[in-house]
């Protein structure tokens, strides 16, 4: 393992160790009333603190080794990686369509939800993508890198997701780092997981754009698995990514 990736690891673990904190100090539950919406948004806000912290970590070892376009930070988009990370996008927004959820939100509180999402969007995609996957490729080979930081990236999802959720978010990292590898540029991959969570507010709200479906859900898982298997036979070990190949030629 490079340095690059150990301090990768190094961002992961104290920024679980600063949501365990938050989670401590913020209950989202209400004594007698049980689980309180209202107490969650008010948690969420406050972790956009560790979250953006993480990010300028990510940020100063990026700039410190190469500079952001040094690790995917460009517009570059083949046809490709432009197809999987529209499969992801649309894979779990129909996930979100099709799900049933007791959760009613106003419109203030969706507006919330897209703002302390973008944290997280910057956050996990410099990090799991642009700096871990990206140190670890040279290493493990594509394949070998886009499993190992895809399995920290679930793991790194414990208190905020159940485990079930945990294969479906390892999948997605597979999707995302094969876009990435394939010539996306950090920001596709931003914009995906920004729109991504961005939605799940409004599925199962009060303006909910479709109602739920469970075919939609299991259009979605499908579509998630498809993406992914698809990534993961892209993913040539002996082939040289296309990332690397327009960044030697000095394409912006």
């Amino acid at each position: 393992m490079n340095r690059q990736a150990a301090l990768a690891i190094v961002i992961v673990a104290s920024y679980v160790l600063a949501r365990y904190c938050v989670y401590a100090m913020f209950s989202v539950y209400v004594p007698g009333a049980g689980f309180s919406w209202e107490r969650w948004f008010i948690r969420d806000i406050y972790m956009s603190i560790p979250r953006l912290a993480a990010l300028g970590l990510c940020l100063a070892v990026m700039r410190t080794n190469g500079g952001i376009g040094q690790w995917a930070w460009h517009w570059r988009l083949q046809p490709l990686s432009g197809a999987l990370v529209a499969g992801l996008t649309a894979s779990d927004i129909l996930r979100w369509a099709g799900e049933s959820r007791a959760a009613r939100f106003s419109s203030m509180q969706i507006g919330v939800g897209w703002i302390t999402t973008l944290p997280v969007a910057f956050f996990e995609e410099f990090c799991f993508r642009g700096l871990l996957f990206t140190a670890l490729r040279d290493r493990l080979g594509a394949r070998g890198a886009a499993f190992a930081s895809s399995a920290l990236f679930a793991v790194y999802h414990v208190q905020a997701q159940g485990l079930t959720e945990w294969p479906k978010i390892f999948v997605f990292g597979i999707g995302a780092c094969a876009a990435l590898h394939r010539g996306a540029g950090l920001p596709w991959l931003i914009l995906s997981h920004e729109l991504i969570d961005g939605a799940w507010f409004h599925f199962g709200s009060d303006g909910a754009l479709r109602p739920a479906s469970p075919w939609l859900y299991w259009a979605g898982l499908a579509l998630l698995i498809a993406t992914a298997a698809v990534g993961w036979a892209a993913m040539n070990p002996s082939e040289t990514p296309p990332s690397k190949v327009a960044a030697q030629a000095g394409l912006p």
